[in-house]
This record gives C-alpha cells, structure tokens and sequence, in this order.
C-alpha cells in the first residue's frame, strides 16, 4: 500500500468513527463497530434506536461487553461525546470470557431534534481498542407555532408600535405555557397578550407589540415560556426577536440646481440608496410633486441597493421653484421602512450644502465591492 492510498484509508476510518458517535472524534484505537478486530465486542447492536422521545426526561438502555480473550480486561474510563449522555458500570472488570453491562443514560433535554450521541469505552490495555456505543432517536415537539429562527423586523420607526400576532398550539395534553419572562435591549419595549381558546384550551394567540425609543441600528427582545404541566421539566419555548431601525436614504446629491432662466426644460439626476435592502423604482414617492415637475427611474449596481433617478422640470416649473431663493423648495421622497429624506431646489450657481457626517459604522456597511456603494448618477446612466 502506497504512503497516499495509507492516508486515504486512514482518513476514511476517522470519519466514519466521527459519523458513528456525532461530536467527539474517536480514540485512534477505537473499535467503531461490532466487528471482530479487539477482544472486546459488544453483545447485539452497539447503536440502540430511542425512536421518538420526549424532549425531555432520562432515558436508559443498557449495552452489554464481550470480553473474548483469556485475560481479565479492565475499563479505564468512559468518554462521552457531550454532557447529554453518561455512561455508568458495576464494575470495571471484565473476566476472561466474560460479559459487563454499561447504562447509557441521556438527557433529552439537552438534546433537539434528531441525535446520535453517544459513549467511546477505552481501556487500561493499550493493546484492547475502545468500543463506541450510542444512542439515537428524534424528540418530539410539544408546541406548534414557535418560529423557528429569530424574527427580523426592518423599517422600525422610533416610538411607533410593531405588532405581530402568534398561533401556538399543544401538541400534547401534559404542556401547557406557563407566564413568558420579557428581555428586552435597551431602549426597545416588548408587551403582550396571551390568551387560549374558549372551546380548545390546547391552542393560544399570543400578540406582541415591539417598540423602539431611539433610531439605534439594531435592537433585540425576547419571550421566554416556562413550560408547565407533567412536561415541566422541558426546556422554555422562545421568540426572538430582532429590530433593524427605518434606515434613511442616501440622496447623491441632495439637492436640484436649476437655472431660472433656462428656454428648455433642464433634467437633473439623482442617484438615492440604501443600506439595508433592494430598492424597487415603484415604491418611491415625492411629495409634493409640482406641476411640470416628472421623474423616471432606473436600477443601478449589482445588489440593487440604488436607483437612477432623472428629474425634469420645465421652464415655467423652474421659475415658479426658485421664486422664493431665502427659502428653497423642498421636494419630500418616501420609501417604506426607510426614513423620509428631502431634496432641495436651489439656483445655479448656489454652493452645496455641508456633506452630513456619517457614522463610521455606517461608511463600513458599504463594502468596497459593492458597486452601488461607488456608483454616480451620470455612471447610473452608463
């Protein structure tokens, strides 16, 4: 066998001793089978099926030893491959030609879903390979309606409600949800109603109504159900939930220079972006949009973060926009879940206003290969 065929092979039997038991690798001179190769083998099968379990509880199986050899074997240690499953023995001798039982005992608690975990037996002989037993099954869920991952809300105003509503159904007649513990970050407040059916007392309809007191970036609450009921040694049902702020969009440039005087209608191009989502074209509105005043749009960059905006406006519009040259016109555009953002009417020849300071968090939140991020209104057009 050649050194690279021996790596493979090697490799190969890792992996498999890895699958066999889930989390902890084996000992390198584990017996990952019931196949002959050490003196001591496993009576029957050395994986025991649970089937479907409770989420919750001890379960025991017991697993008995071989020892096949002349010579007395003695049981070093037993290794786990997490804190959900102990191992246990009477003794830590087996006779020659003689059996030990071991106990696996697991706490399903500690466990979600399907599992496979499991127990390495090493001995005091160097020379007698370890032996993997394990145990597998799925627990069963005791709730319907508890999503599975956090809740992501976007477009959060400060100080406005975020209600959501829950259907949360009993699977079994043992749980019932005991009074939720509220979490919440700073400055977000979390309430809620929990009531059952009047015919179905199995089913419940929870509403929550999140609130933000400051535009911070990112904001997390929680409800934590105790379960109560002969399933009470059950781990708590939760809802996460995080808040992204109304992000506010990014006007390049922020203001329409016009010429009063100009014959012909003058078009202007903006380019406005987002930070945290696609931009469709036709969700944006203006307000107030004055007469002789249009716009078309277009989606620019690979993300989709940004759009193209060209503004036209006639002569008579111009005019009547730049009248008042103490106090421009203001245009007002709105996008859902985004802050609205305004654009001024200036004349020709007006400076620009100051660039508004911005968060290093947020210049770091447009990537370097982000093309929206480098995008111009006349390369919007390209």
């Amino acid at each position: 066998m050649t050194d690279t065929w021996r790596t493979c092979a090697l490799t190969i039997g890792f992996l498999a001793g890895f699958s066999v038991l889930g989390d902890l690798p084996p000992p390198a001179d584990a017996d990952t089978g019931n196949a002959a190769g050490g003196p001591v083998v496993v009576v029957g099968h050395s994986t025991i099926s649970l089937g479907e379990i409770p989420p919750y509880g001890i379960t025991n199986r017991t697993f008995r030893l071989r020892n096949t050899s002349d010579q007395a074997v003695k049981i070093e240690r037993l290794v786990s491959t997490c804190s959900c499953i102990k191992g246990t023995f009477s003794t830590n001798e087996i006779p020659p030609q003689g059996e030990l039982s071991i106990t696996a005992s697991l706490n399903a608690a500690l466990v979600h879903g399907a599992f496979r975990r499991g127990l390495w037996v090493r001995f005091t002989d160097p020379q007698v390979r370890a032996v993997g037993l394990s145990l597998t099954g799925i627990t069963s869920t005791l709730f319907s309606g508890f999503p599975d991952d956090t809740l992501v809300i976007t477009g959060v105003e400060p100080g406005l409600a975020v209600t959501n509503q829950f259907t949360l159904t009993a699977l079994t007649t043992n749980a019932t949800l005991g009074v939720p513990v509220v979490e919440c970050a700073d400055g977000v407040t979390l309430t809620y109603s929990l009531t059952t059916n009047r015919s179905d007392k199995t089913v419940y309809s929870l509403t929550t109504v999140l609130s933000a007191k400051a535009p911070l970036p990112r904001q997390s609450a929680s409800l934590t159900f105790p379960v109560a009921g002969t399933a009470s040694a059950a781990n708590p049902m939760v809802i996460r939930f995080r808040l992204l702020t109304a992000d506010a969009l990014l006007t390049i440039p922020n203001q329409i220079t016009l010429d009063p005087n100009a014959k012909q209608n003058q078009t202007v191009r903006l380019l406005l972006r987002s930070r945290t989502e696609s931009l469709e074209a036709e969700h944006l509105t203006w307000d107030p949009l004055p007469e002789g005043v249009t716009f078309a749009c277009s989606k620019v960059g690979r993300r989709k973060l940004s759009i193209a905006v060209s503004v036209t406006v006639t002569p008579q519009a111009a005019a009547a926009l730049l009248k008042d040259e103490q106090n421009p016109h203001l245009l007002l555009l709105r996008y859902p879940k985004h802050k609205e953002t305004t654009v001024s009417v200036v004349k020709i020849g007006t400076a620009p206003p100051a660039p508004a300071r911005v968060p290093l968090t947020q210049r770091l939140s447009a990537s370097a290969d982000d093309d929206d991020a480098r995008e111009t209104p006349e390369q919007a057009d390209n």
